[in-house]
């Protein structure tokens, strides 16, 4: 156990009874991906409980989700709304660490992620592949998900992402420690964790930003409208959102007519790579090098 002032390890104690799987996240109007998640874990365990921040979102995200999801009982759905302050990425990830480290006090597996992101496990059950590995800590591998707008049509939510995406590349930055079975602090932007994980090509974390041109448009010009802390601007963080719209939907066109690698070849490649980057950061974080992406590849 790492010796840190901030050790949350310390101030939860574990429940005699825990429930299998619960879902972490914090979101801005995001109905599209908070639907797409709710969906996709319910799928791996329907005994699954969320506890989502809601960052004043137009249509709260509490009455957004009752509506969608009628047939799920209270308390399953758990929802903290906080007021329309300033992003922050360190905000954020304190928050989302301190309510990750409480609920792994309750569940077996936690999942603390953007709501974008979705942990994937292909031919097995997600909970039980979770609990083989022996770390507390685990960083599947990050997949950008990326539709090819010429032979994929619109996302349809009723479907798993790899029922109808078929197209991405890893990315080291998408390999974020994400898995918890023990309470931990995470750094901003969920991409380093305050104590050792494992990574795992095993399970992957997909990243569905981009699996829908039209969402994809629709929530970068959303961003554009964030109003930002005076910290997260002067460290930078999140200066893209303000990219030009046709800069960020590029990679659509430059997904046509390229020849794609296999996806088991470049996954091997890229899991070597990413899983020898692993270091601990001046700040005590561990980390991978953020900086590694593969190659675009095809199932």
């Amino acid at each position: 156990m790492t010796n840190h002032p901030f050790d949350l390890r310390s101030f939860w104690p574990p429940a005699a009874h825990k429930k299998k799987l619960a879902c972490v996240t914090m979101a801005r109007n995001e109905e599209f991906f908070l639907e797409m998640m709710v969906r996709h874990y319910l799928a791996a365990d329907d005994d699954v409980d969320f506890y989502i921040i809601d960052h004043a979102s137009t249509v709260p995200v509490q009455d957004f989700l009752k509506a969608t999801f009628p047939e799920l009982r209270s308390g399953r759905i758990n929802v903290i709304r906080i007021p329309d302050i300033p992003f922050d990425d360190d905000y954020k990830a304190v928050s989302l660490s301190n309510l990750g480290s409480m609920v792994t006090r309750s569940h077996e597996v936690v999942i603390v992620s953007d709501a974008d992101e979705l942990v994937f496990t292909e031919g097995g059950n997600l909970v039980q592949t979770c609990l083989s590995h022996a770390s507390d800590i685990i960083a599947p591998l990050g997949f950008e998900v990326v539709q090819n707008t010429s032979i994929e049509g619109c996302y349809d939510l009723s479907l798993s992402a790899f029922e109808q995406r078929t197209c991405g590349f890893f990315k080291s930055s998408q390999t974020k420690p994400v898995v918890w079975k023990a309470p931990t602090m995470a750094s901003a932007g969920l991409h380093k964790a305050l104590h050792p994980f494992e990574i795992t090509s095993e399970i992957l974390t997909l990243h569905m930003r981009l699996a829908d041109v039209d969402e994809a448009t629709k929530r970068i010009e959303e961003r554009k409208t964030s109003v930002f802390s005076e910290n997260q601007t002067k460290r930078n963080y999140g200066t893209y959102w303000a990219a030009p719209t046709d800069v960020r939907l590029r990679i659509f066109d430059t997904l046509q007519n390229k020849e794609l690698s296999p996806f088991v070849t470049t996954r091997d490649k890229f899991f070597n790579e990413v899983r020898s980057s692993v270091h601990k950061n001046p700040l005590g974080f561990y980390q991978p090098n953020l900086h590694i992406v593969s190659e675009m590849c095809v199932r």
